[in-house]
């Protein structure tokens, strides 16, 4: 039985170039490595210092970098939430 999963719909943006992103508010771009399969995920995290990305480096289908990057964002955001927890 598959069961689709409903995320937050990807908005593209133009901030960022046109290959830009936004899930859960959060910018990220996918870019083309230099091999079959290869990606760069540009992730732009709120809190990283003077609004560089972090990158990522990931081999496997255009699809599941895009997973990949979703899963990335959802536990930063995870993460932020224990710490605003632990801090009140």
């Amino acid at each position: 039985m598959h069961v689709a999963i409903k995320k937050a719909p990807l908005r593209r943006g133009s901030l960022f170039g046109s290959g830009a992103v936004t899930y859960e508010d959060i910018k990220f771009v996918i870019r083309a490595g230099l091999g079959r399969n290869e990606w760069t995920l540009l992730v732009y995290y709120p809190d990283n210092v003077g609004g560089n990305p972090s990158i990522l480096q990931f081999s496997g289908s255009r699809e599941d970098a895009i997973v990949s990057a979703r899963q990335r964002i959802d536990r930063w955001i995870r993460r932020q939430r224990r710490k605003a927890q632990l801090a009140s």
